[in-house]
């Protein structure tokens, strides 16, 4: 009988922590949230999460985990999922190719972000199971006293090579000398694959290969351990070209944040999304992720943490007021040029790390 009544009584208590976890009333554990420590959208969404668990109302209270690199994050993606997960496009590519990503459309109805066109062809998941909050791309920053008035990129390398020869020292570097052939080429109608023997037949990318490795045996161009935009605020460069989220280090005075040379009216605009993915495990309620998501996308925070994070805002009917004038750039990019997503699954996408590697080795060699 003892047993009987034991087995009766573990069985209602499994039942009411069922129900809990179902939602039917109570509220279930908290929503997950990972990300890198280094992502530019790390600080804005935790100063977010802290007000959004703050605030009433009957859904869950969020749980931001930030891991050092890529390594341990992968570690443990793969014995715990969160339920969001702050990446890149490309790595939202990567889960929606391996069926990770949840899609939060029934969850969000009506509220769901609207994203352009362009911007949710890559990849399939964009306004599903991965939410773009920002779009980071390459921008020139140099010290106010230098005339930048370049035309093309070709003639900035130009008076790079001529800053080399007559001071001795370097005038230009950038964080991604892929992304500036990415640019340059698609500025004029050239596709750009990362591949030498592939690209070698383009006049295009000749030219601009030339000047970048004649800059470098001149001493007008140079790599470094550290970002452009450091260098530059440092004073240890005239110009430099990097990622948008990194020109936030640059003081308010002093310096000019320019697109980079060649960028004409309605040309498209490359970029790499930060956003959030939803990478709940199947049969895990996604009413609490969706709650956050749309108080998130709602009352313009997610631009002002786009633009915090030195990106442009994603979503439509995102445009916070600027408060710098790195911001009324980013806005001004956003409205005058079409944005797209560097395409994980093209050539540029698969051979860019071993391009970039293969190509500084180049430039070391005359340094």
């Amino acid at each position: 009988m003892k047993l009987r009544r034991g087995t009766a009584l573990m069985l209602a208590v499994l039942c009411l922590l069922l129900c809990a976890c179902g939602g039917g009333g109570g509220k279930p554990e908290r929503v997950t949230l990972w990300c890198l420590e280094d992502d530019p959208l790390r600080q804005p969404l935790e100063e977010l999460i802290q007000e959004y668990n703050r605030s009433p109302g009957d859904w869950q209270q969020l749980s931001l985990r930030c891991f050092p690199d890529e390594k341990s994050l992968a570690a443990a993606f793969d014995t715990l999922r969160p339920d969001l997960l702050l990446c890149s496009h490309d790595r939202a590519w990567t889960l929606e190719q391996q069926a990770l990503l949840r899609d939060l459309r029934a969850e969000l109805g009506a509220a769901a972000p609207e994203y352009p066109e362009n911007l949710s062809l890559t990849p399939d998941g964009v306004g599903r199971g991965y939410f773009p909050l920002g779009v980071q791309v390459t921008l020139l920053c140099l010290r106010e006293d230098v005339d930048g008035n370049w035309g093309a990129l070709e003639a900035l390398l130009a008076d790079a090579a001529d800053y080399g020869r007559e001071e001795g020292n370097a005038f230009f570097t950038a964080d991604s000398f892929g992304e500036l052939f990415y640019q340059a080429l698609l500025t004029q109608k050239t596709e750009f694959h990362a591949d030498l023997l592939r690209d070698r037949d383009s006049p295009a990318y000749l030219a601009l290969y030339n000047a970048l490795a004649g800059g470098a045996f001149d001493r007008g161009i140079t790599l470094s351990a550290h970002g452009a935009a450091e260098l530059v605020a440092a004073g240890a460069l005239p110009c430099g070209a990097g990622a948008s989220s990194a020109m936030t280090v640059l003081p308010g005075e002093g310096f000019v944040i320019r697109p980079l040379p060649g960028l004409e009216e309605d040309t498209p605009l490359p970029g790499r999304a930060v956003g959030l993915a939803v990478t709940a495990r199947e049969g895990r309620s996604l009413r609490s992720a969706a709650a956050f998501l749309r108080w998130l996308f709602s009352d313009g925070r997610a631009g002002r943490a786009a633009l915090d994070a030195g990106l442009i805002p994603a979503a439509l009917s995102e445009a916070p007021e600027a408060e710098s004038p790195l911001e009324e750039l980013l806005l001004s990019l956003g409205a005058e040029h079409p944005l797209f997503l560097l395409p994980p699954e093209g050539d540029y996408g698969k051979n860019q790390a071993a391009f970039e590697q293969a190509f500084r080795a180049v430039l070391r060699r005359f340094l």
